[in-house]
């Protein structure tokens, strides 16, 4: 709903319109928020994964033999994931582009319309679609390869990725840019500085947005179940079917580690930018975002 609802407010304009004052009513309305998204991931996320944290704890010695049953199916899911997310990210950046460009072409924001529908169906409608697509003449050969899923993915995503990217790139003070482009201007030194600059004012926030983007292609369920190549089974589709013979140990060992994976590899990637780096600062991929 909240997709739907800031998707439609941006191809009405509202998203290159003037910033004004903010309300005094935004403090509660922003509370009141904050209490329906924690009190919904306590629900939803938090109590469910301390069941299986404490079922898995009682596994561990077998973690290790688990992890390599698992292997391909973590990484087909992970090659999937990045592949979508990375391609939905840049298709909103066309399209809002595109949106705020001064001259708009004639049907541009229905044909935006056109891209955000399949996504706000929902994964089981855009994997059924897939699959009928799939088996005309023309498209059948691509039936056993990873671009089905893949396209479904990008389709699922980009509702949140034209929301997020919007939300990512909102204008911060003219000032600090004008700042960050005077010290890309100098020696090497200031221009490290400067990505520095440039990381903290929008890259930090587009590297969240992906994060969530590459979160939400991984946890997809239906759509990669009815799409994915015969060799290439995304984990939580096996895991699903495992669910139906009932709960285990050892069932419970291979969700926590098929949790812990996306978290794990979002961690290393955050490292190796941190490493890369001059300072600690944010600065080449923060130049790479923004």
């Amino acid at each position: 709903m909240a997709a739907v609802l800031l998707a439609w407010r941006l191809l009405r304009g509202a998203g290159t319109a003037p910033a004004v004052a903010a309300p005094v009513t935004t403090e509660w309305l922003r509370a009141s928020a904050w209490v329906l998204l924690l009190v919904g991931s306590a629900a939803l996320v938090i109590f469910p994964l301390m069941s299986v944290v404490l079922q898995a704890s009682a596994g561990l010695h077998v973690a290790l033999g688990q992890a390599g049953n698992l292997r391909r199916e973590l990484l087909a899911s992970l090659v999937f994931a990045l592949g979508a997310s990375a391609c939905a990210w840049i298709i909103a950046g066309m399209v809002l582009s595109a949106l705020q460009a001064p001259r708009r072409l004639p049907g541009l924001r229905l044909a935006a319309v056109a891209l955000l529908v399949p996504g706000l169906c929902g994964s089981l409608v855009v994997g059924l679609a897939g699959l009928a697509l799939c088996q005309l003449p023309l498209l059948r050969a691509l039936a056993d390869t990873p671009l089905p899923l893949v396209t479904a993915l990008v389709l699922l995503v980009l509702p949140y990725a034209l929301m997020l990217r919007w939300m990512s790139a909102a204008a911060p003070e003219a000032a600090a840019w004008h700042l960050a482009g005077l010290l890309e201007a100098g020696p090497a030194d200031r221009g490290r500085a400067a990505r520095a600059v440039r990381w903290q004012l929008a890259g930090r926030r587009q590297w969240w947005a992906v994060t969530l983007l590459f979160l939400w292609a991984y946890c997809d369920l239906a759509a990669s179940a009815i799409l994915h190549p015969v060799d290439m089974t995304p984990v939580l589709v096996r895991l699903y079917n495992l669910m139906h013979y009932g709960q285990s140990t050892a069932l419970a060992v291979q969700v926590a580690m098929t949790l812990l994976v996306p978290l794990l590899t979002i961690a290393l990637v955050h490292a190796a930018l941190r490493l890369y780096r001059p300072g600690g600062r944010a600065a080449g991929h923060g130049n790479a975002t923004s």
